[in-house]
């Protein structure tokens, strides 16, 4: 029998995407209602209004960089290999060894419990 968290895991799995779709849409609404409230408040903010709408623009780019990041510095270490990659990006190398040390010992823990659950013969 399955623990209760694998069930309610495999459960909720089918939510994972709506989920996904209602925090893009509230980040998108809610980009839109800080834009907007800049713009409606223009007069108020005065010369602070230019500023202001730099930082909103600012906040979204960097957003995005750190976003994106990932998925080029990926693409980058695909296409010159694993020498050169952790030649430039040393910290990469040891995020991605404390990652296969986690995956390894997650590994090992799964096999002890299928080892336990095995028939004796």
């Amino acid at each position: 029998m399955k623990p209760f968290r694998n069930r309610l895991r495999d459960a909720l799995a089918p939510l994972i995407p709506v989920v996904q779709v209602a925090l893009i849409t509230a980040a998108a609404i809610g980009n839109v209602l800080i834009a907007a409230s800049i713009f409606l408040n223009a007069k108020k903010l005065g010369a602070l209004f230019l500023p202001a709408l730099a930082l909103y623009f600012v906040l979204l780019t960097v957003l995005l960089a750190a976003i994106l990041r990932r998925r080029e510095l990926d693409r980058l270490h695909a296409l010159v290999g694993d020498e050169q990659f952790y030649e430039w990006y040393p910290r990469q190398r040891r995020r991605d060894e404390r990652r296969r040390a986690r995956m390894k010992r997650a590994l090992e823990k799964h096999d002890r419990k299928a080892r336990r659950k095995e028939p004796k013969r």
